[in-house]
């Protein structure tokens, strides 16, 4: 009852957020055993994964095995009862053959992040160590080893094997194969985690996909550091938390999704203040890019009839766009979202520099001509802006598409020869400065 409750939940948040997926299953799915089994076989049979005798931690009252992590000074930290030491026998995963293999990886990769890099380094220096590979507990997916019936597939291998058996679902629904798109140099892995996960990442998954001959497509590395709500530790126990519900019923949604975006704990740890929250919509959001479509729709609206029209953007403002178009869609690629995003935010504060610098607002007296040709090029940078920005704000995208009549969107500049405003209105709305007050003071008071 509690894991499809909170299956649920996942998925009913990712949709109030628009976060989308191909797939969202379950390691819980007869499918996903019986693809984990077949991977366990195969690396048995190719003499990857061995078996050895092991002593282990047993707690009497929990009658269960523990790890190095539940036991502390010989007592259970579930029930704090005294431990005994049994011998057991287990399998264990090579993972030390794959050393030099993790090693050229390594070597190679330029987009991992730093923490990734340098915990994987120390793990290499250290010299990689086989893991265990089963486990003496009554859940999880059973050994499809003989003589080990009993016992249960560790947790790390079962999961992390879900990146192979989710994929192969979406992959063979499209009529390929496994190996097809595993084994395609072309292929890239985006694999996205909390720094705790870093090890099991970069080093346990390539070697178990190398074990069974997926090694060729490109592994990306997408290791965040920690996010903290006020300075402190998220907590869901002690209710020091903000809930999906809760905040999309009070805020913007692109609101949100921007914040934790541009402020993502990607090289550093990050944290998420009420006060920043509401200063990043009141001055970037509304600010800047709110305040640049608005002048630009309204101004056209109102002294073009809603219509702008020209043959050709000036090359200096082509290449400017397209290069931003680059830069970003480089910058995404390799998870480096905050730097994506000032870039983006770059082009705004230069589409209204030039806005400032050519005073439409004089050029409509003296000069129409240039002021629509100032007015047209401020347009087309709100094209490329509904491109840009659609990974981050895609609502706000929709809307300043509907207001410019723009139906698609496609990652590659494309200049729209006539422009026709169809609607004009604000993007968001300013937040109070001191709702930063009330929101902490639900935040203090709802703490358990």
């Amino acid at each position: 009852h509690l894991t499809n409750s909170l299956w649920y939940l996942f998925i009913s948040s990712s949709d109030d957020l628009l976060i989308s997926f191909a797939l969202f299953t379950r390691t819980d799915s007869e499918y996903h055993e019986k693809q984990v089994k077949n991977i366990i076989k195969s690396l048995y049979d190719k003499g990857f994964i061995y078996e050895k005798e092991t002593e282990e931690f047993y707690c009497l009252k929990c009658c269960d095995t523990l790890d190095e992590f539940g036991v502390k000074d010989g007592l259970c930290n579930e029930c704090n009862s005294k431990v005994e030491v049994r011998s057991s026998n287990n399998l264990f995963f090579k993972l030390s053959y794959f050393q030099d293999y993790i090693q050229s990886i390594l070597d190679e990769e330029e987009s991992w992040r730093e923490n990734a890099i340098k915990i994987t380094k120390r793990y290499l220096e250290g010299g990689l160590r086989d893991k265990i590979v089963t486990r003496e507990i009554n859940w999880g997916i059973e050994v499809p080893i003989e003589g080990f019936e009993d016992k249960r597939v560790y947790v790390w291998i079962d999961a992390l094997l879900a990146y192979v058996t989710a994929s192969k679902i979406v992959i063979e629904e499209k009529g390929q194969s496994l190996e097809e798109y595993w084994n395609n140099e072309e292929s890239r892995i985006y694999l996205v985690h909390g720094k705790e996960n870093i090890p099991f990442h970069t080093t346990m998954f390539p070697a178990m996909l190398s074990g069974i001959g997926l090694e060729k497509s490109e592994i990306r590395i997408f290791s965040s550091q920690y996010l903290t709500l006020e300075g402190k530790t998220f907590s869901t126990n002690r209710n020091w938390a903000i809930w999906v519900p809760y905040i999309i019923e009070r805020y913007n949604i692109d609101s949100i999704r921007y914040y934790l975006i541009s402020r993502g704990a990607e090289e550093k740890n990050s944290d998420f203040t009420w006060r920043d929250f509401i200063n990043a919509n009141n001055n970037e959001l509304v600010g800047e890019l709110g305040n640049f479509t608005n002048r630009v729709l309204t101004f056209i609206k109102k002294n073009f009839n809603g219509e702008i029209k020209r043959e050709e953007l000036p090359l200096q403002w082509k290449n400017i766009i397209i290069r931003t178009y680059a830069s970003v869609g480089n910058k995404f690629e390799n998870g480096e979202f905050k730097s994506g995003v000032k870039e983006i935010f770059n082009l705004i504060k230069q589409g209204n520099d030039f806005f400032d610098k050519n005073k439409p607002w004089i050029l409509i007296n003296n000069n129409k001509k240039k002021c629509e040709e100032v007015l047209y090029i401020c347009a087309q940078i709100l094209v490329a802006l509904t491109d840009l920005m659609n990974p981050i704000i895609p609502f706000t995208c929709e809307k300043i598409k509907m207001f410019l009549g723009i139906k698609d969107t496609k990652w590659s500049f494309e200049e729209r020869k006539n422009i026709r405003v169809n609607r004009v209105e604000f993007l968001f709305d300013k937040i109070d400065k001191k709702a930063y007050i009330e929101e902490l003071n639900i935040l203090k008071n709802k703490k358990m």
